[in-house]
């Protein structure tokens, strides 16, 4: 989440389905995705992915999701549908701060780890893999985070200013203390757990979520 996703146009991935299938018609192409006219139109006009779809698609046709969302040269290799659910649970974990993204960047940064975890042959290696490695990129995430706030020429309108920063980086310090100690957990849950913590840990996330309502909105102003 340090950088953006790349943007995942919905046509595009239609005509790759058509041209890998012979479809000419959105009704054929939506036979092919085993839906209705209707709901490709509905997908179409919401501008939205339709996630699970495509990853049985990609399953039938044994072909590489990156050619199908991305259209990366690379066309024909199986995909392993079950390692591909247990990828969009992990980006949807409560340690996880991919949680909250939108159609496209999920789509984008499943692939992502999917293709980074796929080649471990042995299952537990490779869960241990994939949950460290959205743990690593969840604290990139919120580092990028703090910068993206620190930088803000918003933050800089704001009365006391420096309180609410100060604020903000121990509520995200304190995030990224937490998810270092989940790093050697596989479980995903801390260690210790207490009705403290718990609240402690709502009140850190209510301070994240207003620091990047501050990034949200500078970067508002910017686009205008």
């Amino acid at each position: 989440m340090s950088k953006k996703a790349p943007f995942i146009d919905l046509q595009a991935v239609l005509n790759r389905v058509a041209a890998l299938t012979g479809a000419r018609t959105d009704s054929a192409i939506a036979a092919e995705l085993d839906v209705s006219p209707q709901t490709l139109s509905t997908w179409k006009n919401r501008r939205k992915i339709p996630f699970e779809q495509l990853c049985e698609f990609a399953q039938k046709r044994d072909i590489f999701l990156d050619h199908l969302l991305l259209g990366k040269t690379t066309v024909n290799a199986g995909i392993d549908l079950a390692l591909f659910k247990e990828v969009q649970q992990a980006l949807k974990a409560e340690y996880s701060e991919f949680r909250s993204l939108g159609p496209d960047d999920h789509a984008y940064y499943a692939a992502h780890f999917y293709n980074h975890v796929v080649p471990i042959e042995d299952h537990e290696v490779r869960r241990r893999t994939l949950h460290s490695s959205v743990v690593l990129a969840s604290q990139s995430a919120l580092r990028q985070r703090l910068q993206d706030v620190e930088e803000s020429p918003v933050l800089a309108k704001l009365p006391n200013r420096k309180e609410h920063l100060q604020s903000w980086r121990e509520s995200i310090n304190k995030r990224l203390g937490e998810l270092e100690s989940l790093r050697g957990n596989s479980s995903g849950q801390p260690a210790e757990d207490s009705t403290q913590k718990s609240v402690e840990k709502k009140d850190s996330a209510t301070h994240i979520e207003a620091a990047v309502k501050i990034v949200r909105k500078s970067r508002t102003r910017k686009k205008k």
